[in-house]
């Protein structure tokens, strides 16, 4: 009798401290409606490089390095390191001279949840409330470019639904 009572009392504390150190991360962000211009410049609501991906990309990314000689110093080695999470793939190229660049990629999940609260599968409708300076069109593929050249993003979307975002960053 004792013997079940120890028993049941053990499981309820295993229970109840499994429960309390449980790593649900629960966020209450409010997102605002932004330019074009702060969204390009960070697409994530953070600075776009390695440590960054590795920390705060929700959900988390598996990584994949591949070396190539630098195109302007040629016995130099640049690493490209391309973040993958099912069809998603984000890519940074870092220099040999360890400078990181966001060269762009795709998002097709929908727990990638950008800056201004786009996700992939959210309505068209909502999408335009997620930018202070997008004018609302009935494209197929909603095109925001950046004053910079080569910088932009493509929104594609099919019956009104958000289905692929592909962020462009050219820098040579």
């Amino acid at each position: 009798m004792i013997s079940m009572k120890i028993t049941s009392l053990l499981f309820f504390l295993v229970t109840l401290f499994l429960f309390s150190c449980s790593s649900v991360k629960k966020t209450n962000v409010t997102h605002f409606p932004v330019k074009k211009e702060v969204f390009l410049e960070k697409p994530f609501g953070f600075e776009s490089n390695i440590k960054n991906f590795r920390e705060k990309l929700l959900p988390r990314f598996k990584e994949q390095q591949y070396v190539m000689h630098n195109q302007h110093y040629p016995k130099q080695m640049d690493t490209i390191v391309k973040f993958i999470n099912g069809t998603s793939e984000l890519f940074i190229y870092k220099t040999a001279f360890k400078r990181e660049l966001f060269i762009g990629g795709n998002v097709t999940s929908p727990k990638v949840v950008f800056c201004n609260g786009i996700n992939v599968g959210m309505q068209r409708g909502a999408f335009f409330n997620c930018f202070s300076d997008l004018q609302f069109t009935d494209e197929d593929t909603v095109k925001v470019k950046s004053l910079s050249p080569g910088v932009g993003c493509n929104f594609v979307f099919k019956n009104d639904k958000l289905t692929k975002v592909n962020l462009k960053y050219n820098y040579d």
